[in-house]
């Protein structure tokens, strides 16, 4: 039902039957050929896959943690400085 409302108002929704990280980082790259995007979580396998799938033919890609530091600001990775 919320992908049927997702999509009602013109949301991309993708169903993932499995694990479902490649299909995010997957999404996130081919969104960040159109514009700069960035990727928020903190699951180790997020950066990893970035950095895989990344190429050289895409906007600014940025992968965010979405745990703060002490100071209360967030780790950002540019994918292309890596």
């Amino acid at each position: 039902m919320l992908s049927d409302e997702l999509r009602g108002r013109d949301c991309p929704v993708i169903n993932a039957l499995g694990d479902a990280d490649v299909d995010i980082v997957k999404t996130a790259v081919e969104a960040s050929r159109l514009h700069t995007t960035t990727l928020n979580g903190e699951d180790t396998d997020h950066i990893v896959l970035l950095l895989f799938y990344a190429q050289g033919d895409t906007m600014a890609l940025y992968f965010k943690s979405d745990r703060t530091k002490p100071d209360g600001s967030f780790k950002v990775i540019q994918t292309s400085t890596v």
